[in-house]
């Protein structure tokens, strides 16, 4: 898990069915607002299952998830901190706002990370395109920072 002021993206989307409309389009709509506020972010749009894309964002470090599904219909995502063993639900009109405010808040530096610090830079576009990320496939360059 990344520190907040270290990770090269701060928030990963992952949109669960793409093929659904209201999840792609809501994904890209807070992927779209969170850049805009200057918050790097990636979304996770492909056609692969849930378990597959959050390996991939676990493999990132990436310290907040979002993941639109299913409670979408309810008008809910789900935010998840790395460093925390439960999700909760909130509200898709809360998002930013309680994104914004962990990140004012320096929710992470609380806890203690190794000294080791292991930099993944992504290539290219920040959103990941179907079919050009395969499992060990990443465009990733990876460098030993101390």
């Amino acid at each position: 898990i990344w520190p907040i002021n270290v990770a090269p993206y701060k928030v990963a989307i992952v949109v669960i069915n793409p093929k659904d409309e209201k999840q792609l389009s809501t994904g890209e709509e807070l992927y779209s607002k969170l850049n805009k506020l200057g918050i790097d972010t990636l979304i996770d749009d492909r056609k692969e299952r849930a378990g597959v894309k959050f390996n991939d964002m676990d493999l990132f470090g990436i310290p907040i998830r979002i993941t639109v599904g299913k409670k979408l219909s309810d008008d809910y995502v789900e935010l998840k901190l790395r460093n925390e063993s439960k999700s909760k639900d909130i509200k898709t009109g809360e998002v930013i706002k309680t994104i914004d405010k962990i990140l004012k808040n320096n929710y992470w530096f609380t806890k203690k990370y190794s000294s080791d610090i292991i930099l993944f830079r992504i290539e290219g576009r920040v959103k990941i395109e179907p079919n050009k990320c395969k499992k060990w496939n990443w465009n990733i360059k990876k460098s030993l920072s101390t």
